[in-house]
């Protein structure tokens, strides 16, 4: 029954939900799945218009390429945190499954939001 322990205890008169835990995760699925395919086509658009219309790229052009690379890094750990406990009250998380595998793609993603 260890495995099925809370990470922190929860609070006062609340009994922790490990089988269907109440999720806020969806939002952030489904702000990917609207803002990430909006950004890659202005993305597009913004680099159509500097190579075709104005025939000069900028660093700020591959600043932005660069940026949009590492976002693909930051959804793909924020999808995989949200399989792992992401937007559940913590209380709500087994202990084996927010330590160490949480933690360690939490790190990834600092690594990766930082740059």
């Amino acid at each position: 029954m260890a495995s099925l322990a809370p990470s922190p205890p929860p609070p006062p008169g609340v009994i922790p939900n490990f089988k269907n835990p109440d999720s806020q995760g969806y939002r952030v699925t489904l702000a990917i799945a609207i803002m990430f395919p909006l950004a890659t086509i202005l993305l597009l658009l913004r680099l159509y218009t500097r190579i075709v219309i104005v025939r000069r790229v900028g660093i700020d052009d591959y600043a932005i390429g660069l940026a949009w690379v590492f976002s693909i890094g930051i959804i793909a750990t924020l999808i995989v945190l949200t399989h792992l406990g992401l937007g559940v009250h913590i209380w709500d998380v087994p202990f084996t499954t927010f330590s160490p595998n949480f933690l360690r793609w939490s790190i990834l993603w600092h690594v990766l939001y930082v740059r």
